[in-house]
């Protein structure tokens, strides 16, 4: 079959492991014909947004990527309009779209070609909102894109939800937004949960690269690591995980962090790192390097903001620390330790040294986690099957 990505919405980063670039990739491996339609918008750096020239290119994993500028009306970028598509649209001639993302109007411009073009084809979208995103912090920020996905989005979407096959959420919370901004409730026929996911690295495969990764870094087998991943804003917590790891004395414990840190918190992460031999930074990791950090660690923390690392790390067979959010708590099942409280991490890191026997026992729950939920392989089969 022929599958179409449209990146608009959400920003196409080429090389990261987001859900655009995963999913994608599957789809290749599952001896489908894809191609990228996006934006010229992405991330430089890990948290600096960045424009791309227009593009048009075969990406490392075989996919025919089209990097299409914004349309040059007034707010083109705020209600996500490219100049026009529909060239390439046509002569690809997808057999299955799956959008990326509520918030873009050249929704409407898609659908149309379904309605007059092609009756066919099968339309996926999908959301990646929520209300604890960065731009939903405070009141009037909360308020002016409420309004702003009522306006321009939500009508688009009430208006053709018959030519929409399944209208996905990432996460339970996503679910709650739709429900909230769009009227359409989780308990909707076209609604469906659909997890970022990640690849399964077989635990044997995971030993010879955790066996290289530690060799390379001169970590002793015995060591306990953990690590924290992401663009480390003030919403991922990390400066208030580098303070309680600082005040944990245990000379059997390391802490790697790998992510690019946003420039308000970066000199007191900077500094919180630097005084202490027992952290170790890495900066921004592609897929393949966060892969191999996350085989070599024993144990994945993340306090704050949900990340999308966590599916990765997961897949990796790790056992995580995290946070009770409503769309983490499905991949919680006897694989970790929740943080009630970011003061007592200290607890948790003291208790995972006494009991560290126990990590084997949570590495394969997390496995089984994985393989049921989050494998893109079983996740890209959803799309196939309808």
């Amino acid at each position: 079959m022929k599958i179409l990505h449209f990146c608009i919405a959400n920003y196409y980063v080429e090389g990261y492991n987001y859900q655009e670039n995963a999913l994608a990739r599957q789809n290749v491996i599952d001896n489908h014909e894809v191609m990228i339609i996006a934006s010229t918008k992405t991330l430089k750096n890990g948290t600096e947004v960045h424009y791309e020239k227009t593009n048009d290119y075969v990406n490392p994993d075989g996919i025919q990527v089209r990097r299409v500028p914004f349309s040059r009306m007034p707010f083109s970028k705020k209600i996500n309009k490219l100049i026009r598509f529909e060239d390439q649209l046509e002569d690809f001639g997808p057999d299955i779209i799956f959008f990326h993302g509520v918030n873009s109007v050249d929704l409407k411009r898609v659908i149309k070609y379904i309605k007059n073009k092609n009756k066919k084809v099968v339309l996926f979208i999908d959301n990646h909102t929520w209300f604890g995103q960065a731009g939903y912090k405070s009141k009037i920020g909360k308020r002016l894109r409420v309004l702003f996905h009522k306006f321009f989005f939500k009508p688009i979407l009430s208006r053709n939800l018959e030519y929409i096959e399944k209208l996905f959420s990432i996460s339970i919370e996503c679910q709650y937004f739709m429900e909230k901004v769009y009227d359409i409730p989780s308990s909707h026929s076209k609604s469906e949960l659909f997890p970022l996911g990640g690849n399964i690295v077989e635990k044997d495969k995971k030993q010879l690269i955790r066996k290289k990764n530690r060799d390379k870094l001169s970590i002793t087998d015995d060591t306990i690591v953990y690590l924290h991943t992401g663009r480390l804003t003030k919403y991922k917590k990390t400066i208030e995980l580098l303070r309680q790891f600082n005040n944990f004395n245990n000379e059997d414990s390391l802490l790697i962090v790998a992510g690019a840190i946003s420039e308000d918190i970066h000199d007191e992460v900077v500094s919180l790192i630097e005084a202490n031999p027992k952290i170790i930074y890495m900066g921004w990791q592609n897929r393949d390097n966060l892969i191999q950090l996350m085989c070599a660690c024993d144990i994945y923390i993340q306090p704050g903001n949900q990340s999308a690392s966590l599916q990765n790390a997961l897949c990796c067979g790790c056992p995580i620390v995290i946070p009770p959010h409503d769309s983490y708590m499905p991949f919680f099942d006897n694989n970790g330790y929740i943080i009630e409280d970011l003061c007592n991490m200290i607890q948790i890191f003291e208790s995972i040294s006494v009991h560290r026997r126990d990590i084997p026992r949570m590495e394969k729950n997390s496995y089984i986690i994985a393989k049921k939920y989050l494998d893109y392989s079983m996740l890209a089969k959803r799309i196939y099957k309808n």
